[in-house]
C-alpha cells in the first residue's frame, strides 16, 4: 500500500500591532488526491472546516495522484465542500503534456471549477488577504 504524504498546517499572520489583523489559513502539501481512495481527502477535509477562523486554504502542489482531467476535476469537487475559498498551486506530478494534462489545460479545468481562480489565467499570480501580497510561482515541469 503506498503512503501519502499529507502536511497540514494552520498559521496565524501577525505582524505589528493596530497594523494588520491576525488572520488563519490552511496549507496542504501533497495531498494527491487519488479517485480509488476518495475517503482519505474528504477526511482532510472535514479537519480543514472543523478549524476555527480560517481565512483560506493553499493547496501548495501535488494535488492529484495522476495527471488526469479526470482525477483534477474530481479533486476540485471534492475540494469545493470546504467552507471556505481555496487556491491551488502546481506541483510536479499535477501535469504531464504526454499523458494529457497540460499546464495550460489544468490551469483552465481549476479556473472553470474553482470560483477562487475566475481571474486566474496563469501558474504564476499573486493574491492578497488582509493587506498581506501572496506570490504563487509555478515551479512544475510539463514533462
Amino acid at each position: 500500500m503506498k503512503k501519502i504524504f499529507c502536511f497540514l498546517a494552520v498559521f496565524s499572520m501577525s505582524f505589528l500591532p493596530g497594523h494588520c489583523a491576525d488572520f488563519r489559513f490552511v496549507q496542504v502539501d501533497g495531498a494527491l488526491y487519488n479517485s480509488s481512495e476518495p475517503k482519505k481527502f474528504e477526511n482532510l477535509v472535514q479537519k480543514i472546516n472543523a478549524e476555527k477562523d480560517v481565512e483560506f486554504v493553499v493547496f501548495t502542489g501535488n494535488n492529484i495522484h495522476k495527471p488526469s482531467t479526470a482525477e483534477l476535476k474530481d479533486f476540485l469537487k471534492k475540494a469545493k465542500k470546504l467552507k471556505r475559498p481555496f487556491y491551488v498551486v502546481l506541483g510536479q506530478k499535477d501535469v504531464n503534456r504526454k499523458k494529457g494534462l497540460s499546464k495550460k489545460e489544468y490551469i483552465k479545468i481549476v479556473r472553470k471549477n474553482n470560483p477562487t481562480h475566475k481571474m486566474i489565467y496563469s501558474p504564476n499570480y499573486t493574491f492578497s488577504k488582509k493587506g498581506i501580497l501572496f506570490i504563487v510561482a509555478d515551479g512544475s515541469k510539463e514533462v
